[in-house]
């Protein structure tokens, strides 16, 4: 457990931003091939014209000429059909490249939201006298599901609306907004208690922290894929109150 806090999982973080950046790469130089195929293709262009030129008006007088130009239009496809297939082959790796990336996406955001939602369980229980909890708590109406959360957990007082998020953005606090009016209009067996609205993210920017009008919101982040210093622990962002010590 102790390798994989502090080696594995700096180690995967690096992996990932590997990968990030040969995307990058690779598109850059489907840019450029893309370019020098252009520009192959107006030389080419270019050479027959000249070649179409000589034959119909210079032909007699000027054969080593013509056979010169004829050589250089077919060194010019040649060079263009090579930087087709080279493009392509880019493309490709581009796309397998893209698909690592979402499969790496997919499964840490899972393996994320699990993280999150458990420590802040095991947080609430310990800390807040949490007795009930709904993983993935969803509620349909009106034959549609209305309103889902990733996890619910209720004490005698308060019902915790917890929501893992990879960035937090300003529409995420909206749609939290919304969650809680539905939670309060169409799900009754809890609108007697205080509704606290928690969130476990992996990145957010500080402006964005700090400029959300929503009231006693709770900000707890995930620290495994830093950058640098990538840790397996939970830290406060946001809380009114005096924070807990929170560590993974």
């Amino acid at each position: 457990m102790k390798t994989m806090k502090e080696d594995f999982v700096p180690r995967l973080n690096e992996f990932t931003e590997m990968l990030k950046e040969t995307y990058s790469l690779h598109a850059e130089n489907i840019r450029r091939l893309g370019d020098w195929q252009k520009e192959l293709a107006d030389q080419a262009e270019m050479v027959k014209n000249e070649l179409r030129e000589m034959y119909q008006v210079h032909q007699p007088r000027h054969s080593s000429a013509v056979t010169t130009l004829a050589q250089q239009l077919a060194y010019t496809n040649a060079f263009k059909e090579a930087a087709r297939e080279e493009r392509s082959a880019f493309q490709q790796l581009v796309q397998q490249t893209n698909e690592h990336l979402g499969r790496l996406s997919s499964f840490w955001g899972s393996h994320i939201e699990a993280l999150g939602v458990q420590h802040m369980l095991n947080t609430l229980k310990k800390h807040y006298g949490v007795h009930t909890s709904i993983q993935k708590f969803k509620r349909w109406w009106h034959k549609s599901r209305n309103v889902e959360v990733d996890l619910l957990a209720v004490s005698d007082t308060t019902a915790y609306i917890v929501e893992v998020k990879n960035q937090l953005k300003e529409d995420t606090f909206k749609q939290m907004l919304a969650v809680l009016d539905k939670i309060k209009e169409k799900v009754p067996e809890y609108a007697h208690l205080k509704m606290q609205p928690v969130f476990v993210c992996v990145h957010a920017e500080e402006k964005v922290v700090q400029t959300t009008l929503m009231s006693g919101l709770w900000i707890i982040r995930y620290c495994g894929f830093d950058t640098e210093n990538a840790k397996e622990k939970f830290v406060w962002l946001r809380k009114d109150e005096e924070p807990i010590h929170m560590l993974g």
